[in-house]
C-alpha cells in the first residue's frame, strides 16, 4: 500500500472537532467468505477511534446461530479499528436478511462481507472496570496544551548537532592578547573561498547612502560622527585593498527614542556576493547564550534591590583573529569638501579638488545643457543619432554611460519626453530630463539645433 500526498482536506465530527488530512491511499476490500471485492479510496489518519467494544461482551448469552459466518468472529473482544467504510460503499455490501436475537439484544445483519452484530448490549458486558471518557474539541485541546506549556518552568536548552562545532572552534582557538582582551575566530562551516566578488555591491550601496546623505545634512553629520568614533576607538583601521576578502555594505538605522545613540550604522553581512553566497551563509549559528525572559524575571523577584546596567560597546571589546579580518571590510569616505585644506596631505588635496570640480560640473554645467522650457520653448530637440550622456544620480560622473539616440517616443503634442538610447551594453529607455546631449554627433560633426517657439498652442517661428 502506497501513501499519496493530496490537498489538505478537513473532516469534522462531534462538537465540530476538525481534523486535517493530507494523505490518501487506494486499497481493495475483499470478503473472506465470498468473491466480493471493491476498490476503495481511503484517507490516512493516525487513529480512527478508540478500541471497540470498550469492554468484553458475554457472547454466550446472545444465542447467536452457529450456522452463520460472522464478518468478525471475535467481535466481542476489544480491538483496534483499522478501516471505516463510508456510505458510498456501505449500501453496496448490505444484504436483505436480518435476525433479531430478542429484547435488549443486538441484531444480526447480513452483508457481502459476512454477518455483522449491531444494536443494544445492555447488561451483556463483562464485570471489568470501564474507563471514564471525556470529549474535548481540538480548539480546547490546543488551548489547554498552550496553557500548560506557559505555566511550566522552562528547561535547559539541549545543544543541537550544529552547536558542538561552534563550541569546539571557540575552545580551540580563543586566546587573550597582551592587553588581556579576548581574540576569537569566527566559526565558519564553509571555506571563505565560496564567496564571490563583493566590492562593486558595497560600492553601489555606498553611493546610494551618499546620495541619501546629500539630501539630509544632519544624517551625514551623525553618520560620519559614528564611523569616526568607530575608527578613533581602534575598532576599525584603514587598510590597503587586499587581494581577497569580503566587503560588507552598510546603512544607517535611526531610533529617535534611544537615550544614548539615536543613529547606528548597520553592516549588512547578509548581502549576497556574485556567487549568491553571503558572509552570514558560511557561518555557524551557534547556541543561544542569553537567559530566557522567564529566568530573568524570577531572578529579578528574588532580591529587594535590583541594579540594571548596560555594558557600552561590549561586543566590540572582543577582537577578531587577524587572518579573518579581511572578511569584514567596508568602504567609507568622509566628504573632503568640508575639511580645511591646510590639514590635508597632497593626495587628499587632489581628491578635494577633484570632488569640487565634479560637483560644480554636475550642478552648473550639466544643468545648462538640459535646461529647456517644457511647454513654451523647445530648444535643442533631440534627434536620432545624437550623442548623449546618461545621468545616474547614484554614480560619480566619470562612470556615467555614453550612448546614441536610437528612437524617439513623441507625445500627443509632438514633444518626445522618452527615448531609447543605444549603449555599449544594449538599448535602454530613459526620460529626456535624465540625458545630457553632447554638441557633436556620432561621427564628430557639429550638431545643428532647431528652435521652436510655441505660443497659444501655435508654432510662431522655426529655424
Amino acid at each position: 500500500m502506497t501513501k499519496v500526498k493530496s490537498n489538505i482536506q478537513s473532516i469534522s465530527g462531534l462538537s465540530n472537532a476538525v481534523v486535517n488530512i493530507n494523505e490518501h491511499c487506494n486499497i481493495v476490500v475483499q470478503s473472506s467468505y465470498s468473491s466480493f471485492k471493491a476498490p476503495v479510496k481511503c484517507f490516512v489518519l493516525p487513529i480512527i477511534t478508540d478500541r471497540l467494544p470498550h469492554a468484553e461482551i458475554h457472547v454466550h448469552d446472545l444465542n447467536i446461530p452457529s450456522d452463520i459466518q460472522l464478518a468478525d468472529p471475535k467481535f466481542y473482544q476489544p480491538s483496534d479499528i483499522d478501516l471505516l467504510l463510508g456510505a458510498d460503499i456501505f449500501w453496496d455490501v448490505l444484504g436483505s436478511a436480518r435476525i433479531k436475537l430478542g429484547k435488549n439484544k443486538p441484531i444480526l445483519q447480513e452483508t457481502l462481507l459476512g454477518w455483522i452484530v449491531a444494536g443494544s448490549m445492555a447488561g451483556k458486558h463483562c464485570d471489568t472496570p470501564q474507563p471514564q471518557r471525556t470529549l474535548f474539541s481540538k480548539d480546547i485541546h490546543q488551548q489547554l496544551s498552550k496553557f500548560w506549556e506557559l505555566e511550566e518552568v522552562p528547561k535547559d536548552n539541549i545543544p543541537s548537532f550544529y552547536d558542538h562545532p561552534c563550541e569546539k572552534i571557540f575552545n580551540e582557538t580563543t586566546y587573550r592578547d597582551d592587553d588581556g582582551r579576548f581574540c576569537v575566530q569566527i566559526p565558519l562551516h564553509e571555506s571563505p573561498d565560496v564567496l564571490g566578488e563583493s566590492y562593486h555591491i558595497a560600492e553601489k550601496r555606498l553611493y546610494q547612502m551618499e546620495k541619501k546623505m546629500s539630501k539630509n545634512p544632519d544624517l551625514r553629520v551623525e553618520y560620519n560622527k559614528f564611523l569616526r568614533e568607530y575608527e578613533s576607538l581602534g575598532h576599525m583601521t584603514e587598510v590597503a585593498a587586499p587581494s581577497r576578502g569580503c566587503f560588507l555594505p552598510h546603512h544607517a538605522v535611526t531610533r529617535e527614542s534611544s537615550e544614548t545613540t539615536k543613529l547606528r550604522v548597520v553592516f549588512d553581512a547578509s548581502a549576497e556576493t556574485t556567487t549568491g553566497t553571503s558572509f552570514n551563509d558560511i557561518q555557524h549559528v551557534g547556541p543561544v547564550v542569553q537567559d530566557d525572559l522567564f529566568s530573568i524575571l524570577l531572578r529579578f523577584r528574588q532580591h529587594r534591590y535590583v541594579v540594571s546596567a548596560d555594558v557600552e560597546k561590549m561586543y566590540r571589546q572582543v577582537l577578531v583573529h587577524p587572518e579573518q579580518r579581511p572578511l569584514q571590510m567596508i568602504l567609507w569616505r568622509a566628504t573632503l569638501l568640508d575639511v580645511n585644506p591646510n590639514r590635508l596631505n597632497c593626495y587628499q588635496r587632489i581628491e578635494q579638488m577633484k570632488n569640487h570640480f565634479w560637483n560644480r560640473w554636475r550642478h552648473e554645467f550639466l544643468c545648462e545643457l538640459q535646461q529647456r522650457a517644457k511647454w513654451r520653448i523647445n530648444k535643442g530637440e533631440l534627434l536620432p543619432g545624437d550623442m548623449v550622456i546618461l545621468k545616474e544620480a547614484n554614480l560619480p560622473p566619470l562612470k556615467w554611460k555614453m550612448g546614441r539616440i536610437h528612437q524617439l517616443y513623441p507625445g500627443k503634442d509632438g514633444i518626445a519626453r522618452v527615448v531609447d538610447v543605444m549603449t555599449s551594453k544594449g538599448i535602454v529607455r530613459r526620460a529626456v530630463v535624465n540625458l545630457c546631449p553632447l554638441p557633436v554627433t556620432a561621427d564628430g560633426e557639429a550638431c545643428p539645433r532647431a528652435t521652436t517657439v510655441v505660443e497659444r498652442g501655435e508654432d510662431v517661428g522655426a529655424q
